[in-house]
């Protein structure tokens, strides 16, 4: 569970092992029951690593959870890895005012 910023992202890498028909999905909700869950469906491949990216602006400022589903055979695998949620932040500019004193 954490709490989000507007401009917060998930990434994940993901492959699956075989060539059978195994769904991979991932869920963000707002509690811990996956039924509440938004679920979206990944795009799977065995010959490469993919990535997938996702807003998280929707809910800026929640408390969210985030969640895997697979759906499979059980035969064959999906790997997960670099599971990430990031946000960039923009620093606040300093001032500094700068007084001289100036004889002549």
């Amino acid at each position: 569970m954490m709490q989000l910023p507007a401009n917060a992202e998930l990434s994940f890498w993901h492959r699956k092992h075989g060539t059978q028909a195994e769904q991979l999905f991932y869920g963000i909700g707002t509690t811990k029951n996956p039924a509440d869950y938004s679920w979206t469906e990944v795009t799977l491949s065995n010959t490469n690593w993919l990535e997938t990216e996702a807003s998280l602006s929707a809910y800026a400022g929640q408390n969210v959870y985030v969640a895997f589903k697979y759906y499979g055979n059980y035969l064959y695998y999906v790997y997960l890895d670099d599971v990430s949620v990031t946000a960039t932040t923009v620093a606040e500019p300093e001032f500094h005012s700068l007084q001289a004193a100036l004889v002549w």
